[in-house]
């Protein structure tokens, strides 16, 4: 019964669930739909919230359409209206329509992981650790870290975050954009809101690398090029990203 009522209920096409049958009442079918159309205007603007750049990308009424399809094929798991969509990039990776616009999906992806990073628990920054393991370079070149829970590192085959950024700004140019190319992505919170910073390959294979675990040393043996360790640094020390330090052998 439960499961009959949840398919008809975010199934525009459907009918009125046959459970719902009794008592018997003329205007039955007209209450179910109204009911029916709150729930999905819900879920509809709980995605134009959660992906207001993909939606600014389709057009807004081809959102609502895309949305509509996509809360029938999938539904919330999750009371926690901010947590529904994170299936959203791969229904839309699925689209035909869309397939001349590759970067969509990619850009779904990019907000749904802004979004998560925007929720995620606070961390204290241990920034003045970092500091103090810079004097010694043994020290730095063994230690791990461990990275805020709003950390996500992306990376992307178009301008993902370019395509995103500029949708930040009211004048929205697009003319020095080129969407083939492919980007890295930190994702952090230093504070209210998240950052989007777009990094180069190599910095981003060492983030990563420390992301996974590995020390400084082996981090940078896996990166395979230079990169400069200080910039690097100095970014995820304004990020707030390192919010523990484990020292010791490699």
């Amino acid at each position: 019964m439960q499961s009959d009522f949840c398919r008809a209920l975010l199934d525009a096409e459907a009918d009125v669930p046959l459970s719902l049958a009794e008592p018997v009442s003329f205007d039955r079918e007209e209450r179910f739909n109204v009911y029916r159309n709150n729930v999905l205007s819900s879920l509809i603007e709980a995605l134009q919230q959660s992906f207001p750049v993909v939606s600014a990308l389709v057009s807004p009424e081809t959102f609502v359409n895309l949305a509509a399809k996509f809360i029938t094929q999938s539904p919330p798991r999750s009371a926690y209206l901010f947590e529904y969509g994170d299936r959203f990039p791969e229904f839309l990776a699925g689209r035909t329509e869309l397939e001349a616009y590759p970067f969509i999906p990619e850009v779904a992806a990019l907000e749904y992981a802004i979004l998560r990073s925007t929720h995620a628990a606070d961390a204290v920054p241990a920034n003045e650790l970092l500091v103090a393991l810079a004097a010694d370079p043994s020290a730095l070149a063994a230690a791990r870290f461990k990275f805020a829970p709003s950390v996500k590192l992306l990376s992307f085959g178009a301008a993902t975050a370019s395509i995103w950024a500029a949708h930040q700004s009211e004048s929205r140019s697009f003319d020095a954009i080129d969407a083939s190319q492919p980007e890295w992505v930190m994702l952090s919170r230093p504070g209210f809101s998240v950052e989007v910073d777009i990094v180069a390959p190599a910095e981003f294979s060492f983030i990563s690398a420390l992301h996974e675990g590995l020390s400084v040393e082996a981090a940078l043996s896996k990166v395979g090029e230079e990169i400069n360790l200080s910039a690097c640094f100095q970014r995820l020390l304004v990020r707030h990203v390192l919010v523990g330090i484990r020292t010791g052998q490699c």
